[in-house]
Formats: C-alpha cells, structure tokens, sequence
C-alpha cells in the first residue's frame, strides 16, 4: 500500500512565506506550547493532483528521537497553501489527528483509531501550523482537468533545531 502519491520540489527560494512564518511565530509558539529559538527552516513543495493523496503518518516520531534520526530535530510542521482561485480541484484537507489521547501501548505509537481529528481545507494563502509528532495527512484530491496548474500546492515545512541530540 503505497502512503503517498503527489509531486515534490526542492531547492527553491521563498522569503514571502519565511517573513510571513516569522511574523506570527510567537502567537504559534505560544498557542503550541513550544520554543523556536535557534531554528530553521526546511520546507518542500508538494504538488497534488487528480487522486493523489498522503496517509496518515508523524513527521518525528519517540522512535526517530531515541535512533537521533534527522527528522527528531523537526520542531514545528508548517503547511501554506498556494494555489489558483477558484480552486479547480476539490478535497486535499489536511487531516490533523488530536494527540491527547493516551498511546496504545501495545504499539507504542498513535493510530488513526485512537484520535479526534480535525480537518483543514486548502485554502489560499492560509497557512496550518502544528507539531511533527501530530499524526496527519492528505486527503484524496480531485481535479478533472488533470493540469499540473490546477493541482493542490503547498508549500510542507518544518523549523528545524541543529543541536538536536
């Protein structure tokens, strides 16, 4: 089963989104209950069109910290939407599941059965921010035209610690 199927670009400059993040990065520190001092940025663009989608996964995991992976440095997840208006797709919610639920401890990790969630439709210009261990994802998308410029953007980031253990 494959957990992903979109388009992804990297390399590319956005100093728009990156004075935007720093804008209103206290306001998110202080509604996430995290400290962003010594970050910074890593981000992606993701590309959905017609039946692409991302399962639901965590962008830092207990396990990737306790192994030091690259991705335990993840402080925040940032998603910022971009795209034509109207909007010529439809779906593309990014599902962010609720993490306040205790862990099944037979896995040691959250699953889809064990959280609420809370759905966040792609729109223009807005941005969701939240924290990597919060399992997410994409929800199916649907464009008929099936033109790259009419697809889902969306611009995944993170503001990453280099002192990470």
């Amino acid at each position: 089963m494959r957990t992903r199927r979109s388009l992804t670009h990297r390399g590319f400059p956005a100093p728009e989104l990156l004075a935007g993040i720093d804008a209103v990065i206290g306001q998110v520190e202080k509604a996430l209950g995290v400290s962003c001092d010594g970050t910074q940025p890593s981000y992606t663009l993701n590309v959905h069109n017609d039946g692409d989608f991302y399962r639901a996964h965590q962008d830092v995991s207990s396990q990737d910290a306790a192994k030091g992976v690259l991705a335990a440095q993840r402080v925040l997840t940032f998603v910022y939407y971009v795209h034509r208006t109207p909007a010529p797709f439809t779906g593309g919610a990014l599902r962010v599941y609720d993490s306040a639920v205790p862990l099944n401890l037979r896995h040691d990790r959250l699953s889809q059965q064990d959280c609420s969630y809370r759905d966040y439709p792609p729109e223009h210009n807005s941005v969701v921010f939240f924290l990597p261990a919060s399992l997410h994802g994409v929800l199916p998308v649907t464009c008929p035209s099936g033109d790259y410029a009419d697809s889902r953007f969306a611009i995944n980031g993170w503001l990453c610690r280099s002192d990470a253990p």
